[in-house]
């Protein structure tokens, strides 16, 4: 385990500064640093989940509306089972889940966020369920745990977005270092490493890749690049304050969707893959409906609402409604190296600060 919680003689202050680490410094998924992973452990057992039913509790940060389409969904194909929710974000939601722990009531019978390190310190702490879901048949085994723990069931690709009212859709930016010319100085931005965990991984990939490192954020910073969340910077472009940046792919196409000038692209240099984990607490009251839920994640029906809500989906019975990609369209920066971005994410965060500081 490479962080440690607060032990309960710690202060709730503490609690959070070790919190907000784990933003920074669990960017390692020991799953993909190899490149291939191993054989998951054991099986999946067939349970007869039909019998589930109760009140289960998610926690995540799965954008408020977005959560909201998946809870009705979910009840309307699970009439017996009620999924209750909170949502923040990361931070928030693992400052509560501590909190919780430190109190010995831990609510959430389900987690759900953006960075798999997050469940990998968790596994650590022995705080999550291990169950071997049989929709993991449809993951690429890079995508989930080998022995259960957690499972990526949401895709979230780094992209570049931009104003259409500024840069015209027939001759859109086809490259990051679009990002660099000087007639966008001062209307372009990003998130940064210490904000964002999607964000540090990219940060981390263009670092290691031969054409971008550290001369291309500095560039970035003579170029005027502004700092927001990556949501921040997408309603930015949208309302022109900006008119290129750094965001989230299923970001960009909810706006573009409701009407806003934005559109974005998968540059030719790559984009980076940061998928989205889903796991069940150990300290569950209602397994079996928390298994039901987390099935519904990776299931058919579940990948679609998640399509339907701007996501490309990893089931192969799901179809994209948004726009007319595929993953095959995609090209991923193949540069990223888990282990190495949390080796050096101090260093990264002090550099990448130095220079928009």
């Amino acid at each position: 385990m490479y962080l440690v919680f607060p032990n309960r003689q710690e202060t709730e202050e503490k609690m959070k500064r070790i919190v907000s680490i784990i933003l920074i410094l669990g960017l390692s998924a020991m799953l993909f640093a190899a490149g291939a992973q191993e054989e998951a452990v054991g099986a999946p057992v067939e349970e007869n989940l039909s019998a589930a039913s109760g009140t289960i509790t998610l926690y995540t940060s799965v954008p408020q509306a977005i959560v909201d389409n998946i809870k009705a969904d979910f009840e309307a194909n699970n009439p017996t089972i009620t999924l209750e929710i909170y949502r923040s974000g990361t931070s928030n939601v693992l400052a509560k889940l501590m909190a919780e722990k430190e109190a010995g009531n831990i609510t959430a019978d389900l987690i759900w966020l953006a960075d798999f390190s997050v469940f990998e310190n968790l596994k650590d702490l022995d705080m999550l369920l291990p169950y071997m879901s049989p929709q993991a048949s449809i993951l690429p085994k890079q995508f989930y745990d080998p022995e259960g723990y957690y499972y990526g069931s949401r895709m979230m690709f780094m992209v570049l977005a931009y104003n259409t009212d500024v840069i015209d859709s027939s001759n859109p930016p086809d490259s990051w270092f679009d990002m660099l010319n000087p007639e966008y100085e001062g209307k372009i931005g990003s998130s940064a490493p210490d904000r964002s965990g999607a964000f540090m991984i990219a940060t981390g990939a263009m670092l290691k890749n031969k054409n971008f490192g550290w001369d291309y954020f500095e560039k970035l910073g003579e170029n005027g690049n502004v700092i927001d969340s990556n949501s921040g910077i997408a309603k930015k472009i949208a309302n022109r304050e900006l008119v290129l940046g750094f965001t989230l792919d299923y970001i960009a196409r909810g706006l573009k969707d409701g009407g806003s000038p934005i559109d974005s692209i998968y540059p030719k240099e790559g984009s980076v893959l940061t998928p989205s984990p889903i796991g069940i607490m150990k300290t569950t009251a209602n397994p079996s409906a928390a298994k039901v839920f987390l099935n519904y994640t990776l299931s058919a029906a579940g990948q679609q609402t998640l399509a339907d809500n701007g996501f490309i989906p990893l089931h192969p019975d799901a179809k994209i409604t948004m726009e007319a990609i595929t993953p095959d369209d995609i090209i991923l920066m193949d540069t990223v190296d888990y282990t190495w971005i949390r080796e050096n994410s101090l260093d990264i965060v002090e550099t990448f600060n130095g220079i928009f500081d």
